[in-house]
């Protein structure tokens, strides 16, 4: 024998908890980058069941969980939004032009029923 451990593959690794700081940080990261909670949940090493009940316990838990999904949601609209309109510089520097697609494609989403694509057998009135 090697001296090596050998752990029971039956063994389940130790959860971490929400309660302490660095995993609370890992979780929040991940919750900003838009991962849903059940995946940031397994990223940080915390049981998902534990998020819901976190939330029901800490608001501000919640309030951050909120927010850091707000923000990464504003960065990717405005960058969208800066598409449209031509604030974007490719790598030597250079504006690009505006381009319609990056509009068209926000108001796809955000506006279904207005700008959304239909069947072309679709009767609108």
């Amino acid at each position: 024998m090697t001296g090596k451990k050998i752990i029971a593959a039956s063994r389940k690794p130790k959860q971490r908890k929400l309660e302490d700081a660095r995993t609370r940080g890992v979780f929040m990261r991940a919750i900003g980058l838009l991962l849903s909670a059940k995946d940031a949940a397994y990223v940080a090493g915390v049981d998902p069941s534990k998020v819901s009940l976190e939330k029901k316990r800490d608001i501000t838990f919640a309030e951050e969980m909120a927010k850091r999904r707000a923000v990464a949601k504003q960065t990717l609209v405005s960058k969208v939004f800066e598409a449209a309109s031509g604030e974007f510089y490719d790598k030597a520097g250079n504006k690009l032009p505006p381009d319609w697609r990056a509009a068209a494609w926000l108001l796809e989403r955000l506006f279904f029923e207005d700008f959304g694509k239909r069947d072309p057998d679709a009767v609108t009135a």
